[in-house]
């Protein structure tokens, strides 16, 4: 923090600490402490502190999340003032001795919930969610028996979303990512700022307008290995007016530094579609109309542009429709480690249709099974560390677009 907000502040070994407490941070979570574009890193870095790791895995004791926290404090004074201090903290935890660094209170857990979504709060909303953790805490702390000395506290706090919609699928049953109306239960854009609406439909689902490429995460990790992730997309926009473009689809497997050795490629599996018109000033069908399934590969950084667009595994021209409005149409993709399926309905009534299939041969490759007749065969590289329980959300380039109804169905 010290380096991204004052260029002037001298640095010294606190600054190693902060990095060392970062990475074990990343380790015992899973997130990196701050995500986002790099201007919104840099923000989050110097202004909001970090959520707590044991929001993300309730198990991490509670002493080591402390530790952890210490070593992220903003201001340098606050940290372990070199990585031998450090050390010596971390040992004591690990022989069952209190360590030095504080354990964060729930006064503390509930004000940094509120620095951190200030910007979608309203001084009402703040005010209702400090009253009903304080309620939540007086009815445990009077149901629930004293802690016993050295026994770890055990946070009282809601649990996130995405540790509640784990639970759901892996105790089988669906989750609803974005309902039949309404805007997503959680999202995060990997390229940059976005806003989300309402459809200028008037029937309440959500929307997106971009001039950009959007890639929107709505779940970190499944927690599951085999399930069918579906949305219903909608074109509201033709691609024209917005200056060329226009896809959309949802993706899964969102990999991340998709190259070793440069963190700012994104790599993911999407199927997608997109309608254009000929002619921009005349309601009618579309003139080109396909349906897609992709390996990209995108860099961060350059306006949104994809670095690669690494294969179209199926391409497919579509019966010309009547948009602006356009037909709701149902893409889906079946997730598991053996093999990718990718599905699409173009139409509510319409039959689904499987676009193609990646088999995984080994650790290395996926092999492509085209449903286009014609289609030569294909083996592809698989991205380094990739499973099946990788981020999930839709992308969506240069185009209005209405959506609604994703859902995440756990598989056999």
């Amino acid at each position: 923090p010290e380096q991204a907000g004052r260029q002037d502040q001298p640095l010294d070994a606190r600054a190693d600490v902060y990095a060392l407490g970062a990475t074990l941070y990343h380790l015992v979570t899973g997130q990196p402490p701050f995500r986002g574009s790099n201007d919104a890193i840099l923000r989050l870095l110097i202004q909001e502190p970090p959520r707590s790791p044991r929001s993300y895995r309730s198990q991490i004791p509670i002493g080591l999340e402390a530790i952890i926290l210490k070593c992220l404090e903003k201001s340098p004074d606050r940290r372990y003032p070199s990585a031998e201090a450090l050390a010596a903290d971390l040992d004591v935890f690990l022989a069952g001795g209190v360590p030095e660094a504080p354990v964060l209170g729930w006064q503390q857990r509930i004000g940094n919930r509120i620095r951190r979504n200030r910007r979608e709060l309203t001084v009402t909303s703040m005010l209702l969610m400090v009253m009903l953790s304080m309620f939540a805490l007086g009815r445990v702390l009077q149901s629930a028996p004293k802690p016993v000395p050295n026994q770890p506290l055990v946070s009282v706090l809601p649990v996130d979303h995405h540790v509640e919609f784990r639970k759901q699928l892996q105790a089988g049953q669906p989750v609803t990512l974005i309902g039949n109306q309404g805007l997503p239960a959680w999202h995060n854009s990997r390229l940059g700022d976005v806003k989300l609406s309402l459809s200028p439909s008037g029937d309440g689902t959500c929307y997106c307008e971009t001039m950009s490429s959007v890639i929107l995460e709505l779940l970190d990790d499944p927690g599951i290995d085999r399930y069918r992730f579906s949305v219903d997309f909608q074109y509201m926009i033709a691609a024209q007016r917005l200056n060329t473009g226009g896809n959309c689809g949802p993706f899964i497997g969102l990999t991340e530094p998709a190259i070793p050795q440069d963190p700012t490629f994104l790599r993911y599996y999407t199927s997608m579609f997109r309608e254009e018109k000929a002619d921009l000033h005349t309601p009618g069908p579309a003139a080109d109309s396909r349906v897609y399934v992709y390996d990209m590969i995108w860099k961060r950084g350059t306006g949104g542009l994809p670095l690669q667009q690494r294969h179209n595994f199926a391409a497919k021209v579509l019966i010309s429709q009547t948009y602006r409005p356009g037909p709701w149409r149902t893409m889906s993709i079946d997730v598991s480690p053996e093999v990718i399926r990718f599905f699409w309905k173009p139409a509510p009534d319409a039959v689904e249709e499987l676009l193609a299939e990646l088999i995984r041969l080994g650790n290395d490759h996926f092999a492509l099974t085209p449903t286009t007749p014609g289609s030569p065969p294909f083996e592809m590289e698989i991205p380094p560390g990739w499973t099946s329980r990788l981020p999930v959300g839709i992308w969506i380039d240069r185009a209005g677009i209405a959506f609604k109804n994703a859902t995440i169905t756990p598989r056999p």
